[in-house]
């Protein structure tokens, strides 16, 4: 007979693994034999979950609002190696029915606990509490406003940085009653940092603030869930441009810069965007008509700042005065008033050939030296609908080559027309 070697045998590699792994067969057989008594775990902070979905509540319009506890502990039974194995994850909790549910308040309803996966021997034993608080509220609807909040978003040196503007402009939100009573409005926060040369647009988180100024619960509320909420920040470049006006009735040589008008104030800082505040050098307030320039008057212009253009001094009016120092009037009876651009259809003569009391105002020194030999007065029927008879026309009072003074007030005289 061959003598038995041991060593020989655990030699061998190959039957080495085999035994190996039959005595771990072995020995996790002995374990579970060992342990397959039944024992009993709690399992703690199982939350309670609630589906309102084909309830009476849902019929109503009703939705839990909260729920208090909103976790229980479960105690389980079973073999031991299988509930050692079970988590809080692997257990439901809730309501056994809301029949009772008929309006809004709150019920005490009791609970019940299943497996999501259920096992063999396994069993759901005792729930701490047994019943829970669940308040229902109906369900109500609001459109409120969204605002903006862009607290680290700043803008550079030479900018300036418009009111930031919501996208959307307003959310229409549902929940229940007694948290959309409270709903004020939505604020978009921007927690991006920045400094801005130019306008740009954020994502935005959006929070439910209430009327008493407090953040509310988000998952209270229901609303698009397509909507991407943005924030638009517009920014503009500052320019300082001055205020220009100008005169009309006046005669062609005289010059107006002697009139040295005091505009006040005399500039304004404004911002556009970018690529455009450079086309603009100054703004034009309108027109000071001569035959209104009299000693001791001054104009107020509405300031009005172009579209696509910022008024950052938010300054309305502007005035224009005048040195009235070394200013006079004088009158003069004006006669020998002429037409011009007769129609060639229309034969037409002055029936009054004398205007009294012309009034001029201007410098001293050219109002002393004016006489009656200077001053024109000119019918122009270009600017008249002309008919067949008398009628009242404007004319036009001017001094010849005469600079530094000028006619104030409107004056006319009758004419008469006959067709050819």
């Amino acid at each position: 007979m061959k003598k038995f070697d041991l060593d020989e045998i655990f030699s061998n590699k190959k039957f080495t693994i085999i035994i190996s792994v039959v005595t771990a067969v072995i020995a996790w057989f002995i374990t579970v034999m060992v342990n397959d008594s039944s024992g009993v775990v709690t399992i703690y902070n199982v939350p309670i979950i609630c589906d309102t979905k084909n309830t009476q509540a849902e019929q109503l319009s009703l939705e839990i609002v909260d729920i208090e506890p909103k976790t229980v502990a479960v105690t389980v039974r079973g073999p031991k190696y299988k509930i050692g194995l079970i988590s809080s994850k692997d257990i439901v909790v809730s309501p056994t029915s809301m029949i009772n549910v008929t309006s809004e308040g709150t019920y005490e309803i009791n609970l019940v606990a299943n497996l999501k996966q259920p096992q063999r021997d396994v069993y759901i034993d005792e729930i701490e509490p047994q019943f829970a608080s669940f308040s229902f509220d109906s369900i109500s609807t609001k459109t409120v406003t969204l605002v903006a909040e862009t607290p680290n978003i700043k803008v550079d040196p030479g900018y300036v940085g418009d009111q930031a503007v919501c996208q959307p402009e307003k959310l229409f939100v549902s929940g229940p009653k007694q948290s959309i009573d409270k709903l004020d409005y939505v604020k978009l926060v921007v927690d991006t940092s920045a400094n801005l040369s130019a306008s740009k647009t954020f994502e935005a988180t959006p929070k439910f603030i209430s009327v008493d100024g407090f953040e509310m619960d988000s998952t209270s509320f229901k609303y698009n869930e397509d909507i991407k909420f943005k924030v638009n920040v517009p920014v503009y470049k500052e320019k300082q441009i001055p205020l220009k006006f100008m005169y009309k009735n006046s005669s062609n040589h005289f010059n107006t810069n002697l009139l040295n008008a005091i505009i006040s104030p005399d500039h304004i800082n404004i911002a556009g965007a970018p690529d455009v505040i450079d086309s603009i050098s100054e703004l034009n307030l309108g027109y000071i008509d001569m035959r209104e320039l009299d000693i001791g008057k001054s104009f107020i212009f509405s300031v009005k700042v172009p579209s696509g253009y910022k008024n950052i001094d938010k300054i309305d009016a502007a005035t224009v005065s005048f040195d009235f120092s070394n200013w006079k009037s004088r009158n003069f009876s004006v006669s020998d008033v002429k037409l011009s651009n007769v129609p060639s259809d229309y034969d037409v003569n002055i029936n009054s050939s004398v205007i009294k009391d012309v009034k001029f105002v201007g410098f001293v020194d050219a109002i002393d030296n004016l006489n009656a030999s200077d001053i024109t007065a000119t019918v122009d029927l270009t600017s008249v609908s002309l008919k067949e008879g008398k009628q009242i026309v404007p004319v036009i009072v001017e001094t010849i080559n005469k600079d530094g003074v000028w006619a104030v007030g409107e004056y006319k005289c009758s004419i008469t027309a006959n067709k050819k």
